[in-house]
């Protein structure tokens, strides 16, 4: 099952073993996604069909009837929606949207410090694959193109103090923009 808390940054959406699995400014956007993800996961309960992992004695994959009405029915008894047109777990009281806003300057939530751009700034930190064409092999050593491609399959962008040598993720509302 999933749940949302909230963190420095806004909210976090975490599955059962805390992974985080959504970040998001407004409280709203954070109630929706844990309904839709808890949705999801009691329909697979409910309904097997839905899966799509069933196969044939050969190992074919096998159409699975759900029954429409029984899926509208169940859906209904999963969600309520609120005033404002958004959805939430059925039962929970609804909540008023809370949207953090940006902030205007950037504070290491672990040790405070404010990472201006003279003083030991903030490094952006982003996973990313280069992609290096391998040319051969020639006495010995690996010959790898110099120029690279870079895959933006990475992971999670996040910002390294360094005051404290850790890092934290880019507060929420913030956009990015590269710049020379």
């Amino acid at each position: 099952m999933y749940f949302y808390e909230s963190s420095f940054e806004g909210f976090v959406v975490r599955d059962e073993n805390r992974n985080a699995v959504a970040r998001v400014a407004a409280e709203a956007d954070a109630r929706e996604i844990v309904a839709a993800l808890n949705l999801v996961h009691a329909m697979a309960g409910r309904f097997p069909g839905l899966k799509g992992d069933a196969a044939d004695e050969v190992g074919r994959l096998t159409e699975q009837e759900v029954d429409g009405a029984d899926l509208v029915d169940f859906i209904a008894g999963q969600l309520e929606w609120d005033g404002d047109g958004r959805f939430h777990e059925a039962g929970e009281a609804a909540v008023p949207t809370v949207v953090i806003r940006p902030t205007d300057r950037l504070v290491c939530p672990h040790c405070g410090h404010e990472g201006t751009p003279g003083d030991r700034p903030f490094t952006y930190v982003e996973d990313a694959e280069l992609l290096r064409p391998v040319k051969g092999v020639e006495d010995g050593a690996l010959l790898v193109q110099a120029y690279y491609e870079v895959s933006d399959e990475g992971g999670e962008a996040r910002l390294f103090c360094p005051a404290c040598n850790r890092t934290f993720p880019v507060p929420a509302g913030l956009q990015t923009e590269f710049v020379d």
